[in-house]
């Protein structure tokens, strides 16, 4: 039993179309981080601390994908695994600063 069959379409020209690939996944990818700026931005200036937490395992996670992945994206990895430390670090001030708020309101 298989569990795909070949459909007979010749995929040659996928394997010789590496350089127009290469275009096409270079700007899906740039307009992907546009998108994820813009929902960081948002996230932060909304105060929507839900999302910012998300946000942390995703960066972490997307910075071993990174790595794992080699060639050029290695070198994006460390600046995933420092956003997420940095959102982390960011998340943990806002909580330390609120918690502070409270204690010398309540006295």
């Amino acid at each position: 039993m298989e569990l795909f069959k070949h459909s007979g379409t010749d995929h040659s020209q996928i394997l010789h179309t590496s350089q127009s690939y290469n275009q096409v996944f270079t700007n899906d990818y740039s307009l992907t981080s546009l998108s994820l700026g813009s929902f960081y931005a948002i996230a932060s200036y909304q105060n929507n601390i839900p999302m910012m937490i998300a946000a942390v395992p995703g960066r972490l996670l997307a910075m071993v994908v990174f790595h794992r992945s080699g060639g050029g994206w290695k070198s994006v990895a460390p600046f995933e695994g420092v956003m997420g430390l940095l959102t982390a670090l960011g998340l943990w001030w806002d909580w330390r600063g609120a918690a502070g708020v409270v204690d010398s309101k309540g006295e």
